[in-house]
Order: C-alpha cells, then sequence, then structure tokens
C-alpha cells in the first residue's frame, strides 16, 4: 500500500509540475505580448519575458516582421516524495502588423545548445 501511495504521489506530481508548466507557456506568450506591444521586441524585452516564466532562451531569429524565439521552459511542483519536473523546447513566434503584435506558441523538437 506504501509503495502504491508513493507511486501515486509522484505522478500526482508529474502532472502538476506539467500544468505548472503549461501556466509558464501562457505567461511568457502574454508577456512577449506585451513587451512587443509598441512595435518593437529587444533582446532585453525576450529574456525579461521568459526568465518570469521558468524559461530560457535557446535562439532568437528576427526577420522584417517577426521575431522567433525557442526557449527552454521548466515545470516543477514540490512534493514529499521527490516532486515533479517537466521541461520542454517551446518555440515564440511573434508577428508585427498595422494592427500591432500577435503571439503564436508551439512546442518545438529540438532547443539546441
Amino acid at each position: 500500500m506504501f509503495v502504491g501511495t508513493i507511486a501515486f504521489q509522484r505522478a500526482r506530481a508529474d502532472r502538476q509540475a506539467l500544468d505548472q508548466l503549461h501556466a509558464s507557456v501562457a505567461h511568457a506568450r502574454d508577456r512577449l505580448r506585451s513587451a512587443a506591444a509598441d512595435g518593437t521586441l529587444t533582446d532585453e524585452e525576450i529574456q525579461e519575458a521568459l526568465r518570469l516564466s521558468q524559461a530560457s532562451v535557446r535562439d532568437t531569429v528576427r526577420t522584417a516582421d517577426t521575431v522567433t524565439v525557442k526557449a527552454l521552459i521548466r515545470g516543477t511542483h514540490a512534493s514529499a516524495v521527490g516532486g515533479g519536473e517537466v521541461t520542454r523546447c517551446h518555440q515564440f513566434r511573434v508577428a508585427f502588423s498595422a494592427k500591432g503584435a500577435a503571439v503564436s506558441d508551439e512546442t518545438a523538437e529540438e532547443c539546441g545548445e
């Protein structure tokens, strides 16, 4: 019974870590949108937006009207039996137009070094 309880607690911690990761992605997307609202997105603004979402920038590609950022995002959840941690690479695409900035995101296969 005790082993089953530990396995249940670890699985629960992993699910909660994944929920936290999804929340971090949404938070990063919102912060990038806010930072880009003035029509520009500096490297410092990207770093700040992602730092607050437990993410680290791995790559940034700029074109005339888009900025694409790959970031390694982490979700964690503390637990009495070891906690859970999930790490994923995520890509954010900030597109600028006359209407403002739009941010989309998707899970990326690789983040690079």
